[in-house]
């Protein structure tokens, strides 16, 4: 099923009711990537402070662009 498909059958269900349905799909972690990566929005709320703790946590200092400035 493509991405509007499952968008136009699913257009009245709340974005935690598509998730749980996806969680429960045999390759959910493919289906709720392409979820969320075609409904991410400019401004959501990821602060960079948790980023950094998740990045030193993880070991990824090395493979991370790190913005010249960050917004506070």
């Amino acid at each position: 099923m493509k991405y509007e498909e499952f968008m136009k059958i699913t257009d009245k269900w709340s974005d935690s009711d598509k998730l749980r349905f996806l969680m429960e799909y045999p390759e959910y972690h493919e289906m709720i990537m392409r979820f969320l990566l075609h409904n991410w929005r400019d401004s959501i709320c990821v602060e960079f402070e948790h980023m950094t703790w998740f990045i030193s946590d993880n070991h990824l200092e090395s493979i991370t662009n790190y913005p010249e400035e960050v917004e506070e």
